[in-house]
């Protein structure tokens, strides 16, 4: 069987090329990386494929248009992983980055270059699933990648297959695609205030109720969309997959929780998951290790050995996951939406972040008390063994934002917002004057003190 990394890489050229995407061979950002093919496409633009011409090693490049009359959602990611990387969290489970930079035309990050992510790889098993031991063991890995970005004081806001991604080279597994998060605590680790309407944040199917309903999330929302996403890799398919309206989905996804449906005919452990999360309140911290421990309590009770490989690992030829709640639906994907213009996505996200004892602050309530019917151990393994796998930092599945402004303040990495901040930011020619300056700001301040 072909390395992963070449048929990624072949079908992501085909693909972009086929929609007239073009590469422009002649552009060398920073006078040394030079794009080689497109690999993705979201909301906020595109990601290439790049190399250096001086070492001969690959990178990733993410591409924003220069737009004064739009937020750049690259500037939030940016700001995030300055941050992150700053706290150290970038040894472990966020991806690096490199430097960043602007064009006549363009904002760009260049960042370390990841494999496949779990979306493509699901998709390339013959039932579109994953067997029981590769959905907890990846489980364990991902709880990881959350409880890294939550030590941290950020929730993600997006948790979703395609936003963890393999390691090319190693058994490390990573979350990325910070355009959306946002930061949750205050300076002294301390849960910001709960605002009560903020429009819809995320992917539909995997978003939580509260960004159905508009409200604002913390920690158990990423797990919520964590819990969903499980179900999904395993099952095949959520209660709501073939449903294409929004509010209609999330309809679905209150009747599947309240009546115990969404866990019917499922592993215990799904059910534990669902009491837990249920029982979490807005400002409450994750118990990440719980979760694990459910999690690998499973892999014991269902006898699976320790190096047993990942079904990505086997190839389609071998992978023969023999299970299904349900017939599989076939509907009308919910994910592909736009990102409509002019919209604040947070003031949080250029907040710096201290180190790992202020987020934890922030936990209101233990598990302690969570009693879990599982009994047996299981060694727990947060990290997936893969072959050496291809370039992704793609995303097929577009997060939407709506155009409701949250309240705050847009602030650059140098200025800490209010965490009462009330201020109205919508339209108006001074805003985006402000928004122009900060953003060209960031941009430029990165390119001098890039690392390389």
């Amino acid at each position: 069987m072909p390395h992963q990394s070449s048929v990624y890489r072949s079908q992501k050229e085909a693909q972009f090329s086929s929609n007239g995407l073009s590469v422009d061979k002649n552009l060398l950002l920073k006078k040394r990386f030079r794009l080689t093919v497109q690999i993705g496409a979201g909301a906020f633009g595109k990601v290439y494929e790049a190399i250096d011409v001086y070492s001969g090693k690959k990178f990733a490049v993410k591409m924003e248009s220069r737009d004064s009359n739009k937020t750049s959602v690259l500037s939030i990611e940016l700001s995030v992983l300055r941050k992150l990387r700053a706290a150290g969290a970038s040894k472990s489970h966020v991806p690096s980055y490199l430097c960043c930079g602007t064009t006549e035309s363009y904002h760009y990050i260049v960042m370390k270059l990841l494999g496949p992510d779990i979306s493509w790889l699901r998709k390339r098993m013959p039932e579109k699933k994953f067997s029981l031991a590769t959905v907890l063991r990846a489980g364990m890995a991902m709880s990881e990648c959350l409880e890294t970005l939550h030590t941290q004081g950020y929730v993600h806001r997006d948790v979703k297959p395609s936003n963890f991604a393999m390691d090319r080279f190693s058994d490390q597994l990573y979350i990325f695609d910070f355009g959306i998060t946002r930061r949750y605590v205050d300076s002294m680790g301390f849960p910001l205030p709960e605002r009560k309407s903020v429009g819809f944040r995320g992917t539909a199917r995997y978003a939580s109720l509260s960004a159905h309903d508009g409200r604002d999330m913390g920690p158990r929302d990423d797990y919520w969309s964590f819990l969903f996403m499980l179900i999904d890799l395993y099952a095949g398919e959520l209660p709501w997959t073939s449903l294409g309206d929004r509010d209609v989905i999330g309809s679905a996804k209150r009747t599947a929780i309240e009546d115990g449906s969404l866990v019917e005919g499922l592993p215990d452990c799904f059910g534990l998951l669902l009491k837990y999360i249920s029982s979490l309140g807005f400002g409450d911290c994750v118990e990440h290790r719980l979760v694990r421990r459910i999690l690998s309590e499973q892999l014991d009770l269902a006898g699976v050995a320790p190096g047993t490989p990942y079904d990505w690992e086997c190839g389609p030829s071998i992978n023969s996951p023999a299970h299904s709640r349900a017939p599989s639906r076939h509907g009308s994907s919910n994910d592909l939406v736009a990102v409509r213009p002019n919209t604040v996505l947070s003031q949080s996200a250029s907040t710096r972040v201290g180190s790992l004892e202020p987020a934890a602050l922030a936990c209101s309530q233990s598990a302690a008390s969570f009693g879990s019917p599982i009994t047996s151990a299981h060694p727990s393994s947060g990290s997936l063994g893969t072959p050496d796998q291809g370039a992704c930092v793609t995303d097929d599945d577009i997060a939407v934002i709506d155009a409701q402004v949250p309240q705050g303040r847009v602030v650059s990495s140098y200025t800490v917002s209010p965490a009462n901040s009330r201020d109205d930011i919508r339209g108006g020619s001074r805003w985006c004057h402000l928004i122009k300056t900060l953003v060209s700001g960031i941009f430029l301040e990165c390119q001098n003190i890039a690392p390389l």
